[in-house]
């Protein structure tokens, strides 16, 4: 998925299972804590229950995931909701992360059927996705 920026994500998702692993791949440089921390909430009530980050600043994305699960834990709404910041990393490694390391928690094994890579603002990395999937 195309975002053209961190306000772009989408409220309906079209997914074929009730829940995801997503990848973000995006510059969160400059990008506010409380629009991260929207992203995290409207992710996170769309199904996504394993959230893996890449690109500079990826650490503010996953900790704006963290806050948000944190806050609807102290709610008695308990996501359990595995995240990991991939600043160390390479976009490849990332990818190699979500497709092949990464998974949702046992709660959502039956219903976490889908992966996706939302990539924000920068079309250099959305094609090298799309050259590494043949799409």
């Amino acid at each position: 998925m195309s975002l053209g920026s961190w306000n772009d994500w989408p409220r309906e998702l079209g997914l074929p299972s009730e829940h995801f692993c997503l990848l973000f791949v995006g510059d969160a440089t400059g990008v506010s804590d409380e629009r991260l921390e929207r992203v995290a909430e409207v992710a996170l009530d769309g199904g996504c229950v394993c959230l893996c980050a890449w690109g500079p600043d990826c650490v503010r994305v996953e900790n704006s995931f963290d806050t948000e699960c944190a806050e609807r834990e102290s709610a008695h709404q308990t996501p359990v909701v595995l995240t990991v910041a991939h600043r160390d990393e390479t976009l490849h490694e990332a990818l190699e992360y979500l497709t092949e390391i990464a998974f949702p928690a046992s709660a959502y094994a039956d219903t976490c059927r889908s992966a996706l890579i939302a990539v924000v603002s920068n079309t250099d990395w959305e094609h090298s996705i799309r050259r590494r999937f043949g799409k």
